[in-house]
């Protein structure tokens, strides 16, 4: 029986290396539409975290322990590493040593705009009952756009589900993460 923290994913850094090669193959046409997708993406999540902290997210998953975190273990998906890879950048390699991969001694190493869908739009018990009824009405609708903005990445890019990147991986095998087989429509 697997352990919930042995490493049972593919090897990091070749399938970095597949996910680059696969977007170095793109259409600068169509990376601009990731690009635009992403940049959405940030938007959003960037005001979903100022609901967060508005709630006193901070404070409260400091106090937690992060908890919450220890299910985060296969909620990266391949759209937040776009984020890093269209910028030349590498994301942080996963520590499959720890609950979630992406968690550190100070908090998550992943920056707000790059953090997966779950993750970002989880507020647990206590920070839901600190928003007035206006702030759960924007918390709503923000998860709404976001889960939106995710599927029609998804839509052009099979591995950009939000089911996670290992679930991805499992579940298209030798597929094209970031294209369809069939010919996109614009």
């Amino acid at each position: 029986m697997t352990k919930p923290h042995e490493n049972t994913h593919p090897d990091w850094p070749a399938l970095l290396e597949r996910i680059k090669a696969e977007l170095e193959s793109l259409s600068a046409a169509e990376k601009s539409w990731i690009k635009a997708r992403l940049a959405v993406i940030e938007t959003v999540q960037l005001a979903l975290d100022e609901l967060f902290c508005k709630a006193g997210g901070i404070e409260s998953c400091t106090s937690c322990d992060g908890a919450c975190c220890d299910c985060g273990r296969h909620h990266v998906t391949l759209t937040n590493l776009l984020g890093y890879l269209l910028q030349n950048q590498d994301p942080p390699a996963p520590d499959f040593s720890q609950a979630c991969p992406y968690l550190g001694a100070e908090g998550c190493r992943l920056p707000v705009s790059r953090r997966p869908y779950n993750c970002i739009t989880f507020f647990c018990d206590r920070l839901d009952g600190r928003l007035d009824p206006a702030e759960a009405f924007r918390l709503q609708a923000l998860d709404q756009q976001l889960r939106a903005e995710y599927e029609h990445l998804a839509e052009r890019c099979p591995g950009a589900s939000l089911r996670g990147l290992w679930i991805a991986v499992a579940r298209l095998g030798d597929k094209p993460l970031l294209r369809q087989a069939a010919a996109m429509v614009e």
